[in-house]
């Protein structure tokens, strides 16, 4: 019986050193860098601004697309009218704005909902010379527009990327401009004989970043917004 059992205690403890020495790789679910790294291997330049901090005033909202070269805006602005960040019920038929208070949790006496509260932006290069600027909130609608790209030093590289713009609290104006994304093209580095995009990962809204003295041609993509005097229907 004794000859029996140490062969099995032998065994388990072969077992037992195995399992301590053995390691093991686990399956995850994607996670939203996954997402984002595999968006940036495909050059789109993906942020989303949550614009529901604006929502104590009704403003017109317009997004644009300025156009700098050498520091100097070019005067190329491209604009998109969504309209106001309020609608009024009114413009729906009496017969939908019982839904329309459903959906957007409207009370009795509501008389208009919040339709522009937050705002996609990304960017995609469609070939060496231009890229497509996407500009969309929810339930305003969206909108895409190619912009032209420049290449950069002596062997004449395409090579853009974009920094988001830090969103400092800004006064409580009738009219707000407001940067959200810098997309612009790197720089020749002569150096290290090499075109680079580095510098503050954000850019100051105040323009004083040092990374802006280095940037051949950029675009500034942000939002305007004036205040209605009134609840114009």
């Amino acid at each position: 019986m004794k000859n029996c059992i140490l062969p099995i205690i032998f065994m388990l403890a072969i077992t037992s050193a195995h399992a301590q020495d053995s390691l093991r790789i686990c399956r995850q679910d994607t996670q939203i860098e996954d997402i984002m790294a595999v968006f940036e291997a495909m050059d789109i330049n993906l942020y989303r601004f949550d614009l529901s901090g604006l929502l104590k005033h009704k403003y017109d909202v317009v997004f644009y697309i300025d156009e700098y070269r050498n520091g100097e805006n070019t005067d190329k602005r491209q604009g998109f009218h969504l309209g106001t960040n309020k609608t009024p019920l009114s413009r729906y038929p009496a017969e939908d704005r019982d839904k329309l208070r459903k959906d957007h949790g409207l009370g009795p006496d509501d008389t208009e909902f919040d339709s522009i509260t937050s705002v996609t932006i990304f960017s995609k290069e469609i070939n060496d010379s231009s890229a497509m600027i996407y500009i969309g909130c929810p339930m305003a609608g969206s909108m895409k527009t190619s912009v032209k790209q420049y290449p950069t030093g002596p062997d004449s590289v395409y090579f853009y990327s974009s920094r988001p713009f830090r969103l400092d609290p800004v006064a409580d104006t009738d009219t707000l401009d407001i940067p959200l994304v810098l997309y612009g093209s790197g720089w020749y580095d002569e150096q290290f004989d090499l075109t680079r995009f580095c510098g503050e990962s954000e850019i100051d809204p105040g323009m004083k970043s040092d990374i802006l003295q280095y940037i051949p041609h950029y675009y500034i993509i942000g939002a305007d917004l004036i205040r209605k005097d009134d609840d114009r229907k």
